[in-house]
């Protein structure tokens, strides 16, 4: 999978924050801030190809400001079968 999910953002973070800790891997295709009430405090970064998401997995536990980012690549859901 070509999307690594990104944990304990700083209520204080924006895509262009993450694209500019992100894009030096390589292709990034889309990023998804998600909060619930307030600021975002995960988001999806996609990349254009698996090896590159992969890889942007060595930022897991590196500090981002005033907290330790948490790198996890999501796990596919298995579809019912009709």
């Amino acid at each position: 999978m070509s999307t690594i999910h990104v944990a304990n953002l700083s209520p204080a973070i924006h895509g262009d924050m993450l694209t500019s800790i992100f894009a030096h891997f390589g292709v990034i295709i889309d990023i998804r801030l998600i909060s619930g009430q307030g600021p975002a405090n995960y988001a999806f970064v996609e990349f254009g190809a698996e090896d590159l998401a992969e890889a942007a997995m060595s930022k897991d536990r590196q500090t981002m400001g005033t907290r330790c980012l948490e790198l996890f690549q999501p796990q596919l859901q298995p579809q019912a079968v009709p």
